[in-house]
């Protein structure tokens, strides 16, 4: 029997700790499948109920992981959406400024109003306001229990919580002076960094960079001290609110304590209240300084709507097709303060007729160019196109038919092809290839293997000077204005190739031409109809 009960036991422990064939040894049985089933059944009994148990907590646990992804997902969609809504809406304004209103800050300037702004928005209003809101119902369901269980205790919370909202009444203003401040900041130090970034050759060559550094680091300094204050008053608004808060926890616990004393309520009554005075005092606390932030944000969002509201848009304006006269200046005065540029100035551009302009340099040439392109516009008199005061004209029409290239050219970190094109994709690769070659920039593709999709370095910075302004005098080429502005368009082109380029651009009748230029010579002035000057203040026909 021993023997019989020895093995029995043997073979038991074989198929628990390992498995074997069954005695027709047809099949495998799995050991520790019955190892698991022998010992949670028959040793443990009743465990069926702790895996119930389990389910619900790993169920419970999983809801909370999608609720808390979907919480987060929501969340900074909202913050995304609401950053690009923001951006785009200032982005918007600024295109419809006119120069002028455009050319009252820097690039800098506005660079920091598109990124730094926006992100102290961001952080003190879009994200605070989602961080606070769950805590906002958190609060509401937490008063209306305590309502419920003692309102001795929750008229109590109450109160105290109204006059734990002095802080952001105390706190916001200097926060919001203190984000004001950090906004200017952060413009300035935009401004010093791209200066002394652009200018890295002019300070490298005459051995500035020790001044320059110094100077960046100074505004990066400012930069950082005026965060630092803005952080630090966030902090003690966040103490404030922590220190009143515990002050409130201490307040329930000795009030609620009274009313038991009393009989008012009871320990369990006492207890709940206390709990649920947690899930109240703690939002208050958050929400305390969260209100200073928001408040703070306002001087930030004041600030940008000062920067982007403007008297002065373009307006829609009424579309002109073509260019059957001329532009004519009428009685056109324009001054800079007490200096004068131009006084009742008179002169007609006649359509088809190529005019050279040739002064000195101070004597109003840039100025009468910003006004016949709508940049500024004249003090006194009217400018016409054809028998329209160009006021009326839009601008986009306008342009479509007054162009202009200037000595500066600039270039786009993009394809040749965008660059040439402005980015309007009507124009086909063949007409493209054509206004290059009008240009003597073909030799790009023979020589250096570009294509139209050769991307260009920012600022054309792989490009020569003349090569910059080929692809200017190129693009007018493609747009095809009746009316052309060359101001010195060929300022670093070599003698040949100006006077090649010249000749092209003069041979098209129906073109009006004004090409400004210091320097002139025999062959260039007999390719024009009139070679004219600012003089005393006005434009005449110059004596040769």
């Amino acid at each position: 029997m021993e023997g019989t009960d020895g093995k029995i036991y043997l073979q038991r422990a074989k198929n628990i700790m390992c498995g074997t064939f069954n005695y027709d040894g047809s099949r495998m049985c799995n050991g520790s499948r019955y190892s698991l089933h022998y010992v949670f059944m028959y040793r443990i009994g009743g465990f069926r109920k702790y895996w119930k148990s389990f389910y619900l907590y790993t169920d419970i646990f999983g809801l909370y992981c999608i609720i808390f992804y979907c919480g987060r997902k929501l969340k900074y969609t909202v913050l995304k959406n609401a950053r690009n809504n923001l951006r785009n809406d200032i982005l918007n304004k600024i295109s419809n400024f006119s120069h002028k209103k455009f050319y009252e800050r820097t690039y800098s300037e506005w660079s920091s109003v598109l990124l730094n702004d926006v992100s102290l928005i961001d952080e003190s209003c879009f994200g605070t306001m989602l961080t606070v809101f769950p805590d906002i119902i958190m609060l509401i369901i937490s008063v209306f229990l305590l309502v419920y269980i003692s309102p001795s205790i929750a008229l109590f919370i109450i109160a105290l919580a109204v006059a734990q909202m002095v802080v952001p009444k105390i706190m916001g203003g200097k926060i919001a002076k203190s984000k004001e401040r950090l906004s200017k900041k952060n413009g300035d130090f935009m401004n010093v960094l791209t200066d002394h970034l652009q200018g890295f050759d002019l300070l490298k060559s005459f051995n500035l960079i020790k001044y320059a550094k110094k100077e960046v680091e100074n505004a990066g300094n400012d930069l950082e001290m005026e965060r630092y204050r803005s952080r630090f008053l966030t902090s003690v608004a966040m103490l404030f609110s922590f220190s009143f808060g515990q002050v409130i926890y201490i307040g329930v616990y000795l009030f609620g304590a009274i009313l038991t004393a009393q009989g008012y309520i009871s320990i369990g009554a006492m207890i709940a209240a206390s709990q649920l005075s947690v899930y109240i005092i703690g939002p208050l606390e958050s929400m305390s300084g969260y209100v200073a932030e928001i408040i703070s944000a306002g001087n930030v969002i004041s600030s940008i709507e000062k920067v982007v509201e403007s008297t002065e848009e373009e307006s829609g304006g009424s579309h002109i097709e073509n260019l059957d006269q001329g532009i004519r200046l009428k009685n056109v005065s324009f001054s800079y303060g007490n200096v004068k540029v131009l006084e009742d100035t008179d002169y007609i551009f006649e359509k088809g007729k190529k005019y050279l302009l040739n002064s000195p340099s101070g004597t109003g040439k840039t100025t009468l160019v910003k006004l016949m392109t709508k940049k500024i516009l004249p003090q006194r008199g009217k400018i016409f196109l054809d028998e329209i005061n160009i006021d009326d004209i839009g601008w986009n029409s306008y342009t479509r038919l007054v162009s202009i290239c200037d000595q500066v050219t600039f270039v786009f970190h993009d394809t040749l092809r965008n660059n040439i094109t402005l980015y309007d994709e009507k124009y086909s690769d063949k007409e493209i290839y054509e206004a290059i070659k009008s240009v003597g920039l073909d030799y790009l593709f023979s020589q250096n293997g570009y294509s139209l999709y050769t991307v260009l370095n920012p600022r054309g910075d792989n490009l020569s000077g003349g090569e910059k302004q080929r692809i200017a005098l190129a693009r007018l080429q493609l747009l095809r204005a009746p009316f052309w502005i060359l101001d010195e368009s060929f300022a670093n082109l070599d003698y040949d190739s100006k006077i090649e380029i010249l000749e092209k651009i003069v041979q098209e009748k129906e073109r009006t031409v004004l090409y400004i230029s210091h320097q002139i010579t025999p062959e260039i002035i007999k390719m024009f109809d009139e070679v004219i000057e600012v003089r005393d203040y006005k434009i005449r026909r110059k004596v040769l």
